[in-house]
């Protein structure tokens, strides 16, 4: 089969970029980490396809520091099909140039700006077949004010508001002791979240922001740091990879991904699956990969985070089963490959690449090959 991986930093995005490397490109050192880790998760889907006995196209930035010529000799070797890219040409151009013949399309880009959306739809409106959630899905889960509204009243999430509408907020919020984030509501990678003590620090920190509305604030709440993986089928069914714990790091310059340890055992993520499975049928339409990040709280959620009893009759009224019975609060959805791929490859091979492109796969055969083990992926440590 021919199937053609797109990594939006590393395939095209930044070209025009003024700079003459990605360093001068990318200042920010948040889009520094998410290019290291689109690079990383590109090497390795294109690597385990090919290894899969795929047919693997792709373009790559030709200013690319990190993307050196070994590197792309070692891809070659093994049978990478490298369409040139055209700096005259738009990216959107040069990707539907290298998906012209592909079975399967796989895009990997962060939710900013739009950025995932608006290349999924550029190839599907070219009749390619994209591995990837519908865009009502896509618009919902990329944005976390929408996901906070779709999901609030049915799922356990952290207080949410909208950063425009703080100012507005007649009732001190409950405290916690813990502080609240500012995040940006398309954030990836843990990318402009901030963490505030106080609920007037937070407000002085809203008031200093040229689009509030495009923010979000939520109250901190304690808990382990964790996400699970799924591959979800067209049919809607999902597959749970597993479960791991984010590695994170925080400091006064936000927050930093540095990596993940898993899976998790059976007991840490006992009925997790119908978990995922109510949580995807509130927002209909995902497919492939998805990710959710949550929190592993030690209890069970107190009776004042619990919804309403108006709320409770509504669910019950539209058969909606009570997801305030786990220990698990929502903190965002993922509607595309993340960087735990790098760790779940290592438990289940390149095989899993099959199922990440829509192709049928045994995952239980294949995590016979590396059962029970424990193991860690960090951002600054290469894998491929």
């Amino acid at each position: 089969m021919k199937i053609t991986v797109l990594e939006y930093l590393c395939c095209g995005g930044l070209v025009g970029l003024p700079g003459s490397n990605e360093t001068e490109r990318l200042p920010d050192p948040q889009m520094q980490a998410l290019l290291h880790e689109g690079l990383e998760m590109w090497r390795a889907v294109v690597f385990d396809l090919i290894s899969c006995g795929h047919e693997v196209t792709s373009v790559v930035d030709p200013q690319l520091r990190e993307l050196n010529g070994e590197d792309i000799q070692v891809l070659k070797d093994h049978g990478l099909c490298l369409v040139e890219f055209d700096s005259a040409r738009r990216l959107e151009e040069n990707w539907s140039s290298a998906a012209l013949g592909a079975d399967r399309v796989l895009v990997i880009a962060p939710e900013i700006d739009n950025i995932l959306e608006s290349l999924i739809a550029h190839l599907r409106g070219q009749r390619f077949v994209v591995i990837a959630p519908s865009l009502h899905f896509l618009r919902i889960a990329s944005d976390k004010w929408q996901t906070f509204q779709s999901l609030g009243a049915h799922v356990e999430q952290p207080t949410t508001w909208l950063a425009s509408d703080i100012s507005q907020v007649q009732e001190f919020p409950r405290s916690s002791g813990l502080g609240f984030v500012l995040k940006p509501r398309d954030g990836a990678g843990g990318g402009g979240c901030s963490r505030y003590e106080t609920w007037e620090q937070t407000l002085e920190a809203v008031l200093g922001l040229a689009s509030p509305d495009r923010w979000i604030v939520q109250e901190w709440n304690v808990g382990r740091h964790c996400s699970v993986a799924m591959l979800v089928e067209d049919s809607g069914a999902l597959r749970v990879l597993g479960a791991t714990e984010q590695l994170l790091k925080f400091d006064e310059n936000g927050f930093h991904y540095l990596g993940a340890r898993g899976p998790l055992t059976h007991q840490e993520t006992q009925g997790i699956e119908n978990w995922c499975q109510q949580v995807l049928a509130l927002i209909p339409g995902a497919f492939g990969w998805i990710g959710i990040d949550y929190l592993a709280l030690e209890h069970e959620p107190t009776q004042d985070s619990r919804p309403t009893e108006s709320s409770r009759r509504e669910r019950v009224d539209e058969g909606r089963s009570e997801l305030y019975c786990s220990n698990r609060m929502l903190i965002e959805i993922n509607p595309r490959l993340t960087t735990s791929y790098l760790l779940y490859r290592q438990v289940y091979g390149p095989g899993l690449s099959q199922g990440l492109v829509g192709l049928e796969t045994d995952l239980h055969a294949l995590r016979e090959t590396n059962p029970g083990a424990t193991l860690e992926y960090l951002v600054d440590r290469p894998k491929c």
